[in-house]
């Protein structure tokens, strides 16, 4: 006996075949999004970081840019995240008022991933900007 499943996704398959039926477009760059509450954060130091950057902020038409200067490698001190990362960060999304409007904050490669000497990820660690903690 031949499964009825079968035989209706196989129908439904023919159907769309061959009676031009389109899907929509799924080119996201002709959609309408909004970026304005995303800021992105590029290395000074990095070159795959500003091209990354730039071709994202081109893209995607991002106006928030926060460029830092930081190591161009994969781990860096607390000490050094604080003051190369974390707290240029604080400052920039202070003093453009986009402490209440940012929801996400887009890091580039070419920026430390992790902090050694507390074993946490940058991510992570950028989720607490402007926190009490």
């Amino acid at each position: 006996m031949i499964n009825s499943k079968i035989i209706i996704l196989g129908i439904l398959t023919s159907v769309i075949i061959f009676s031009g039926i389109s899907f929509p477009n799924t080119n996201y760059q002709t959609r309408n999004y909004s970026y304005n509450d995303v800021v992105l954060v590029i290395n000074n130091n990095s070159q795959v970081s500003k091209d990354i950057g730039d071709y994202f902020k081109t893209q995607r038409n991002i106006t928030h840019i926060i460029y830092i200067n930081t190591i161009d490698g994969e781990d860096i001190n607390i000490s050094d995240f604080n003051s190369q990362i974390r707290f240029p960060i604080e400052r920039s999304l202070i003093s453009n008022n986009l402490t209440n409007s940012t929801n996400y904050i887009i890091t580039t490669k070419g920026l430390p991933l992790k902090i050694t000497d507390i074993k946490r990820s940058i991510d992570s660690e950028l989720t607490l900007i402007l926190g009490p903690f």
